[in-house]
């Protein structure tokens, strides 16, 4: 059965995802204190530090290192991918995995992207809110409403058939959340986000992103990955630009799930903070089978049981 790997993003992670982890698998041990080296910090200890994990210009790294790392582990475990795809800070794993960006030059570039969005967020205060509709249109149609008034909100991550995350001013998206009670729709759930990512607000931190990733190589991978910003693989001649759009770009990685299951991808497996995407994957592509690994009870489960806690 064709399989496709699925790397998280930022939102899910925890204080208690790396547990057990770096004494029990010497190759996440590796990826690691590699990841300590590039940082010039004990990303061991940041992974454990809450606060670390609630500030963007640590959380991204962070969040790459450990899902990187879980899939060194157990990547050996399953079939070589057909395709792969991460949801927003996910594609830069998926992307690593797949050969088409080393390790150490992703994890820089996602420590300034965190550095970058973080000050982005800082000038230009935004917030989030999930909502849980099939009609996207509706929901599209009163976000532009809203822009036409003044205000900024925008769709921001279509994460799967039934959930549409919106983005933009706090005042945009409290008057959105309104409208969309108003017309019908259950529930929306404020996020507790620092800012209102992939939107427009975004904008302040693409030129020196875009000056960074011009430094970086990136090679052919060795299989697809799914951009979530053009619902299409990503290819070599148009990548950088890709990436700094993205930025500012809703995710569509609803989408790229619909189009991994008619390339007969039937099995996914998700590497990550938390098993958020192997949730979207069971809301869009119903008949899947789906495996989570995130954190040591996980991981033990596909490893084997001779791994026990120290």
């Amino acid at each position: 059965m064709p399989v496709g790997f699925l790397f998280g993003g930022q939102g899910g992670q925890n204080v208690n995802m790396s547990a057990h982890l770096y004494e029990n698998f010497p190759k996440y041990r590796a990826i690691i204190d590699l990841a300590s080296t590039v940082l010039g910090y004990d990303v061991l200890a940041k992974l454990q530090d809450e606060a670390a994990l609630k500030t963007t210009k640590y959380t991204q790294p962070l969040v790459v290192a450990h899902s990187f790392g879980l899939y060194e582990v157990a990547k050996d475990q399953f079939t070589v991918p057909t395709a792969a795809l991460g949801l927003s800070l996910g594609e830069y794993t998926a992307l690593i995995a797949s050969g088409a960006l080393d390790f150490v030059d992703g994890l820089r570039l996602v420590a300034k992207r965190g550095q970058l969005m973080q000050a982005a967020v800082e000038a230009l205060p935004g917030t989030m809110a999930a909502v849980m509709t099939e009609d996207f249109a509706l929901v599209e149609n009163i976000l532009a409403q809203i822009r036409e008034n003044g205000e900024q909100v925008f769709p921001a991550n279509y994460n799967s058939g039934q959930q549409l995350v919106i983005g933009g001013s706090p005042a945009g998206v409290e008057q959105a959340s309104a409208a969309l009670i108003e017309a019908g729709i259950k529930r929306v759930i404020p996020l507790n986000v620092a800012g209102a990512f992939h939107t427009p607000l975004l904008a302040s931190a693409q030129a020196e992103f875009a000056a960074v990733l011009a430094a970086v190589d990136f090679k052919q991978p060795a299989f697809t990955v799914f951009s979530n910003t053009t619902k299409a693989p990503f290819d070599l001649a148009t990548i950088k630009q890709v990436l700094v759009d993205q930025l500012v770009n809703p995710t569509f990685f609803a989408q790229d799930l619909a189009l991994m299951a008619e390339q007969g991808i039937a099995e996914f497996v998700e590497f990550g903070p938390d098993n958020t995407l192997t949730k979207f994957a069971r809301k869009t592509v119903k008949d899947s089978e789906r495996t989570s690994i995130y954190d040591f009870a996980s991981l033990q489960k596909v490893m084997g049981e001779e791994y026990a806690v120290n």
